[in-house]
């Protein structure tokens, strides 16, 4: 505290204390707001500053989302920047849906298969991928998104007593069985 800067004598001045403490409670209030401040300036870290990240990107802000999916959006369209690469596809996946993906082209037919390998189901947050996908893509080249699912013959090296506790639609999208 401020207090141990000062002369002994302004140590017992109840007027003295109550400024110092005023004093200290501004500069904690003036750290905070420094420290919020850098926070947006990094998409990482960012809260209420993402809706000027949103805008320097051109993505529509939509406040109702959570900020780790605007986040992922946000550094989406950052990764998305340059020539449309499968790695710039699989990239994107990561960022959007925090799924791996495999990408199969077939040039002949002028389009791609967009399929998710590490998670079952469909994803989250598919529609903003979707979405990039189509930005960043060619628009003559077509694409298609598959999903894995449990299927029953996964189901033969388990017991019922493993499966029981959910659903069928809980049970195939669960990732271990």
């Amino acid at each position: 505290m401020l207090i141990g800067y000062l002369p002994n004598y302004y140590k017992d001045s109840e007027v003295f204390r109550n400024l110092l403490k005023a004093f200290t409670d501004e500069i904690n209030k003036n750290n905070y707001s420094i420290s919020d401040l850098e926070s947006q300036l990094f998409v990482g870290t960012a809260t209420w500053g993402l809706s000027i990240w949103e805008k320097e990107w051109g993505i529509y802000t939509d406040e109702s989302k959570p900020y780790a999916e605007r986040r992922e959006v946000i550094k989406a369209k950052m990764r998305g920047a340059g020539t449309c690469t499968v790695e710039m596809i699989k990239n994107t996946a990561l960022a959007y849906t925090n799924a791996e993906v495999e990408v199969i082209e077939h040039n002949e037919n002028y389009s791609f298969v967009v399929k998710f390998v590490s998670v079952k189901g469909i994803p989250p947050n598919e529609d903003d991928f979707k979405r990039t996908v189509d930005i960043i893509k060619p628009a003559h080249i077509a694409y298609t998104l598959e999903y894995t699912y449990t299927v029953w013959g996964e189901l033969k090296k388990t017991t019922w007593g493993n499966v029981k506790a959910g659903t069928w639609g809980e049970l195939k999208t669960r990732m271990v069985i």
